[in-house]
């Protein structure tokens, strides 16, 4: 692939990336969650009956509108509804086979997105002439988009027992709960909006269990968080658009957009953690900024290196500590894993930062290395506000912990960073 084949595909990436954060977070939120999951797969089975031995194979489709829950929620434990089920297929080389049914059930896990759905319908056999029979099934959609079943085809004599995969699960994307890199235009870091809310029966009351004052300071933490997740979209787009625009290798731009991709998912998934502290629809605003001008040759090089060292070795390694601590400490289930997303993805998004800041000193020589080394001691910020007792307990570091947290990873990043400038 030549290197106009690259750029091509690296901006339509780009702006594919951009119009689906456009789509999720508007700068004027209206809360609409998703009410209807589907989507495709396909299954494998071992087919018996009184006459026969079988291998079933085929391809599916689903879908199920959803009762209790949303299709992109990160509490993903507590889903349900009813919907339908299409398959086309065949047993052994023989007999062509389809079934129609309707499908409902629930989830019955909410770390691993574990559920169990029942099915009811129609199948269709054709081998020579066409037979129909009464469809039942059982199915449990497991973890990693997988699926088992037992069915049964009355009047068929037919029963097969197997497994397969749906994407995305039948109940919608798999639970997965995740501070991100800053987004900032000609005059700095971007002051971020409050989240929208909106009401919902469907929410309200969800963290009953939880003192009423603990759960309004817990919407608003998750609310935070949840912003600044979102603002990390476009943060990593304006990245991506600076790579390319300085001739930085494709793995750079790819890492940067794969980063805006991660805080998407991080965003709904603080946002739903939001939700289910406030008791009503938590969904993200983008602030509204003017796109800042994107600088070529010295001075582009020397501001992405600046900016990664600042944002990404130093901010998001920070993040991932932040996070790292806070999942260890939590004695929620579901912070925990919010906790534990956050600590791997901004720790993969630190890296990220360091392998910018080589490349453009690689590119820069002496005068980015200069620019770099003048905020060899920069600080890293964080809301000193004030933190109810239990705090940890509920996934939230109180500001002393947060403090030593990052003079212990600006050690070590300083460190490492006069190493890379020696080098």
């Amino acid at each position: 692939m030549n290197l106009a084949s690259n750029r091509k595909r690296l901006l339509l990436k780009l702006a594919a990336t951009a119009a689906a954060a456009a789509a999720l977070f508007p700068t004027e939120a209206q809360a609409q969650p998703q009410e209807v999951s589907g989507g495709a797969g396909l299954y494998v089975s071992f087919t018996f009956g009184e006459d026969r031995l079988g291998v079933g194979y085929g391809l599916e489709g689903h879908f199920m509108g959803l009762i209790e829950g949303d299709a992109w929620d990160c509490s993903s434990g507590e889903r349900g509804g009813v919907g339908g089920l299409f398959q086309i297929g065949g047993i052994n080389d023989d007999t062509f086979r389809f079934v129609t049914a309707a499908q409902g059930g629930a989830e019955v896990d909410d770390k691993d997105s574990v559920g169990l759905v029942g099915e009811l319908g129609m199948t269709g056999h054709y081998n020579g002439e066409i037979d129909f029979g009464i469809h039942t099934g059982f199915l449990v959609q497991m973890p990693f988009f997988m699926t088992m079943f037992a069915r049964a085809e009355w009047l068929l004599d037919e029963y097969s027992v197997g497994g397969g995969a749906r994407a995305p699960h039948t109940f919608g994307m798999p639970g997965m709960c995740v501070d991100g890199r800053p987004l900032r235009d000609d005059r700095g870091v971007v002051r971020l909006p409050k989240a929208a809310r909106a009401h919902d029966r469907r929410v309200a009351g969800t963290a009953s269990n939880v003192a009423a004052d603990d759960a309004a300071w817990l919407a608003d933490a998750w609310s935070t968080d949840a912003q600044s997740e979102a603002a990390s979209v476009p943060a990593f787009l304006q990245l991506a658009a600076e790579l390319l625009a300085n001739g930085a290798p494709d793995t750079l731009v790819e890492a940067a957009l794969g980063a805006a991709r991660d805080e998407i998912a991080h965003a709904r998934a603080c946002a739903a953690m939001a939700t289910r502290y406030a008791g009503a629809r938590v969904r993200p605003v983008l602030p509204a900024t003017t796109p800042r001008p994107t600088f070529r040759g010295r001075d582009g090089v020397t501001r992405l290196a600046v900016e990664s060292w600042l944002d990404g070795c130093l901010s998001e390694g920070a993040a991932a500590e932040r996070a790292r601590a806070s999942s260890s400490s939590s004695q929620c289930g579901r912070a925990r894993r919010v906790h534990g997303a956050i600590a791997i993805d901004e720790a993969r998004h630190a890296e990220l930062g360091w392998l910018v800041l080589r490349w453009a000193l690689r590119c820069g020589g002496s005068e980015v290395a200069d620019a770099v080394r003048e905020l060899r001691n920069a600080t890293i910020a964080f809301d000193e506000g004030d933190v109810p007792s239990g705090a940890e307990r509920m996934g939230q570091l109180k500001p002393a912990a947060v403090e030593r947290l990052h003079a212990r990873h600006a050690r070590r990043a300083v460190h490492r960073l006069d190493s890379v400038l020696a080098g």
